[in-house]
């Protein structure tokens, strides 16, 4: 049934709920996908609600990483430092 909806097709085999809603809020503009990009190049791309706080992306990051490394059977611990910079101030 999701293998054939077009806003659905693009979820992995194992689909959360969370995942479901989380597609169907990008759909009714209700999310936005942050992509995070990591050291060694890998891309991320990790679905918050629009009104998400630093917070609730760090919560979606762990999320993501968990449910990659239980899909791909890897490690089960997990230990997240989110480091945001902001762009340096220029002089004008």
């Amino acid at each position: 049934m999701v293998v054939q909806d077009p806003l659905l097709c693009d979820l992995p085999i194992q689909v959360t709920l969370e995942e479901v809603n989380s597609q169907i809020a990008l759909e009714y503009g209700q999310a936005m996908t942050v992509r995070v990009c990591k050291m060694d190049g890998e891309v991320m791309p990790v679905v918050v609600v629009q009104s998400a706080t630093v917070l609730d992306l760090k919560k979606a990051i762990q999320r993501y990483v968990q449910l990659k490394q239980e899909r791909e059977g890897g490690i089960q611990h997990i230990s997240c430092k989110v480091c945001l910079s902001k762009p340096p101030h220029t002089a004008l």
